[in-house]
């Protein structure tokens, strides 16, 4: 039982600091995202090699057809980023896996429709979505 209790408050002491004043799920999610920081958003026009520096990417493909170029996802174990069209063209939008990954199985993924979006993350093989319009 002591070495429960030893984890425990190991636990404990990684938590962010305010999470033991949460009183409702919502408190919990704030508390959490005040502790992760603020996220990089980027819009791209063009074809664009995506880099762990971009976090959310909104994809304009008013002009043309744009494609968000991911890196293996070998290297990018836990990496999560969340791509939303903004424009409403006929122009393509698509994520693209790099060579042989694939996003939930397929490559690429089009966003069809304005306002549509994905998030995913890289199990250090594939890539996933965790969440899509």
């Amino acid at each position: 039982m002591a070495d429960v209790k030893h984890k425990l408050s190991e636990l404990l002491a990684e938590l962010p600091v305010g999470v033991e004043d949460a009183n409702s799920a919502q408190d919990l999610r704030n508390v959490v995202v005040s502790a992760m920081g603020s996220r990089r958003v980027d819009t791209i026009t063009a074809d664009t090699t995506i880099t762990t520096d971009h976090d959310i990417v909104l994809i304009n493909a008013v002009s043309a057809n744009v494609s968000a170029a991911l890196a293996a996802a070998s290297g990018l174990e836990h990496k999560i980023y969340t791509f939303k069209r903004v424009d409403s063209s006929s122009n393509t939008a698509a994520v693209t896996p790099n060579g042989s990954d694939t996003i939930d199985g397929s490559s690429p993924f089009d966003l069809s429709s304005q306002y549509q979006f994905i998030t995913i993350v890289s199990n250090g093989t594939n890539w996933y979505i965790i969440a899509k319009s």
